[in-house]
This record gives structure tokens, C-alpha cells and sequence, in this order.
């Protein structure tokens, strides 16, 4: 399964989302884990399949899956901002998610131009302290 997730970030790294779907549905039948569903609906999200993105959702949040990048991709900053926020308050470890290199297939959040501006973000930024 490791192999198929990092085939699936590689191509995401790539701009390949297409491809990134393709190997995360040809995956064996077990069933994939929340991250690897969370990385499945951000493929479709950023693909353009951000109406079966959405329908991933409520499966999602109810594993608690790390979403902010789905979230964001969706136009939901809010969202995507409430679960950093809840992240870090209760230290769940997901907010180092925020800043992935760029072959980890998901986009940096800290250099989002969309969060870049927000003074939610800007004190979460703060409160992170990234090196």
C-alpha cells in the first residue's frame, strides 16, 4: 500500500492528478486508510472532480481525516481553517501537514494565496512558528 500512496504523491507533485486517481483506484481491494482517502478526494478536487471530492467528505469527517487541503481546494477556507485551528488546539500532530514539501503531493498551505492574508491563518502561522 506504501508504494501505491507514494506512486499516488509523486503524481500529485507532478500536477498529474488524473494519474494520482488512477493508481489510488487500482489499488487492491482492501480498504484505503483516511489518509489515503483524504489524498483520493484531494486527486478529485484538484482535477476538477470537485463535486466527488465533496461526496468523499462526510465519510472523511467522520474519521476525523486531515482535510484542510481538500477544504481549500474546494473553496471551503473556513473549513479548512477550523480544522487547523481544532488541530492545533488539541495537538493532534496534522498541522505539520501544512507545510508539505513538494513530493508529498498536497501544496504547501503556508504559502496558499489564499490563506496568506487571513488574520486567522496569520496568528495560527504565529502560534506554529515554523523553522
Amino acid at each position: 500500500m506504501r508504494v501505491v500512496l507514494l506512486d499516488a504523491n509523486i503524481a500529485l507533485a507532478l500536477e498529474r492528478p488524473v494519474q494520482a486517481i488512477e493508481i489510488l483506484e487500482a489499488r487492491p481491494k482492501d480498504p484505503l486508510s483516511s489518509s489515503s482517502l483524504a489524498l483520493l478526494a484531494y486527486a478529485y478536487a484538484v482535477s476538477g472532480r470537485q463535486d466527488v471530492a465533496r461526496g468523499m467528505l462526510p465519510e472523511l469527517e467522520a474519521h476525523d481525516a486531515w482535510l484542510p487541503h481538500v477544504y481549500l481546494e474546494l473553496g471551503e477556507k473556513d473549513k479548512a481553517l477550523d480544522q487547523m485551528e481544532l488541530d492545533w488546539s488539541l495537538r493532534t500532530g496534522g498541522v505539520i501537514s501544512m507545510r508539505c514539501p513538494r513530493w508529498a503531493g498536497f501544496s504547501d498551505l503556508t504559502r496558499s494565496p489564499l490563506l496568506q492574508d487571513d488574520p486567522r491563518f496569520q496568528e495560527l502561522m504565529r502560534k506554529v512558528n515554523f523553522p
